[in-house]
């Protein structure tokens, strides 16, 4: 079993709303020595058919070379297909203009997030994609999406970081959104539209990539509460990723804005909320034998928020990326401000954030958590899990487990106290591995400062 700690890579290209990977190498290497195995990475539509019918094969190849430079520090790549208020022509960015569909609607381009809810625009464009409508020269939005998915899938299938592709960040259900701002959620839209488009689009994929993952998300009502009525995507390796964020601060207009603004939470209210949409995570795992991942939340400098969702994915055995690594908008909450810079150049890096974030945690398990805790305070790591595998086979010998244990809280080194197990790796390093003992069912670890 493999637990997942990442960040979000996004960055906005100066002339338009491109996404492009400029991330140093320097960087690359800090994100993998703070411990972290994920990268969720954003690629957006309009840099892959900028124009109808043209497939930019270089965009695409530039987020391959970033995929080996991930690689070469054994970081997973989740590439992630963004959109944010659909396109530049209705205020927001994902699509390109082109495929845009919204006739003489009045088209307020008000900025995120608020356009999705107040531009007409943004309703005839999301149901114009929803209905599979067509441009002025024939061309069928969402077939044409679900074949780009393809050509993209075919390009990473043996990218050597990929972990694989998410479908679409954030979906919106358009006109029908009204319907599902609640706590059971919106069945019609989910079983009727999204539910028939992930599963063309995981037979595309699959018809290119038979094997790696295929990440989908609810609708975007799911990060703050409201329930998925998904049905199934028709696929084995289906990875149900969910965002979580609170709805209290997106209604105060905290969340996300291009000013400078970031997400807080200053009465500590947002638990609540926080762990209900863990708990409809996890009721979405049980019914659809999905794997899942909280693969966006944050957007945050309030390290409260921070320390109490980080703790809050620990006790539900969550594996996370955090948006976002490097700022692309103005958030307060990125880890470096620059990622073409250093990490450790001066002011470039958001430490009260990183160490909020960097903690001990299980990366490979050779058998089944049974749970993990982690005392930022006391820097006390707890970790117990059974021997016996997820799917009943048997373990060659020689199986270690994995867990990470960044020098970044234990500068002077560590002691781990087990039971079920021998410590094979060195002393002090900085992945503690262990190897169960014969005969052990349970193994246990206690891992505290020097």
């Amino acid at each position: 079993m493999v637990i997942l700690h990442g960040v979000q890579i996004d960055k906005w290209a100066a002339n338009g709303p491109v996404n492009i990977v400029d991330l140093s190498p320097e960087n690359v290497a800090f994100i993998a020595q703070s411990g972290f195995n994920l990268v969720r990475l954003s690629m957006t539509f309009s840099g892959v058919e900028p124009e109808p019918g043209s497939f930019d094969q270089s965009y695409v190849d530039s987020f391959l070379a970033f995929d080996g430079e991930l690689a070469r520090h054994g970081i997973y790549d989740l590439l992630d297909m963004m959109q944010g208020e659909y396109s530049q022509l209705v205020g927001g960015w994902g699509f390109p203009n082109w495929m845009t569909i919204i006739g003489s609607t009045p088209n307020t381009q008000t900025p995120f997030p608020n356009g999705y809810e107040v531009n007409p625009a943004q309703y005839v464009a999301w149901d114009s994609f929803w209905s599979n409508a067509t441009t002025a020269d024939g061309i069928a939005v969402q077939a044409d999406y679900i074949s780009g998915l393809e050509r993209i899938a075919a390009s990473f299938a043996s990218a050597p970081a990929l972990l694989g592709i998410e479908i679409f960040n954030e979906p919106w259900p358009g006109s029908q959104w009204p319907s599902c701002a609640n706590p059971i959620g919106c069945p019609l839209f989910d079983q009727l539209v999204l539910t028939p488009f992930y599963r063309k689009a995981v037979r595309a994929i699959r018809s290119a990539d038979p094997s790696h993952p295929i990440a989908y998300e609810p609708n975007i009502f799911f990060d703050y509460g409201a329930n998925s009525q998904l049905g199934a995507i028709g696929d084995s390796n289906g990875l149900f990723a969910f965002h979580n964020y609170c709805l209290d601060a997106v209604v105060a207009g905290a969340e996300g804005l291009p000013n400078g603004q970031t997400f807080s939470d200053p009465l500590q209210l947002c638990g609540v909320g926080e762990n209900l949409v863990f708990a409809n995570a996890l009721a979405r795992a049980s019914s659809s034998g999905d794997a899942i991942l909280m693969d966006e939340w944050g957007n945050t400098n309030d390290t409260t928020v921070i320390t109490r969702i980080t703790a809050a994915a620990d006790k539900y055995m969550v594996g996370w990326s955090y948006w976002a690594y490097e700022d692309c908008c103005g958030s307060l909450g990125a880890i470096v401000k620059d990622g073409t810079e250093p990490p450790t150049a001066l002011g470039n890096l958001n430490t009260p954030v990183l160490d909020a974030l960097v903690r001990p945690y299980p990366q490979v398990i050779a058998g089944t958590p049974i749970g993990w805790s982690y005392d930022p305070d006391e820097r006390r790591f707890v970790f117990r899990y059974s021997t016996r595998p997820v799917g009943g086979e048997n373990f060659p010998p020689g199986t270690v487990t994995t867990i990470e244990v960044p020098q970044r809280h234990y500068p002077d080194g560590y002691r781990a106290s087990v039971s079920g197990a021998r410590i094979v790796s060195a002393p002090g390093a900085d992945h503690l591995e262990l190897e169960a003992s014969d005969g052990a069912r349970t193994v246990s670890v206690v891992v505290t400062p020097q």
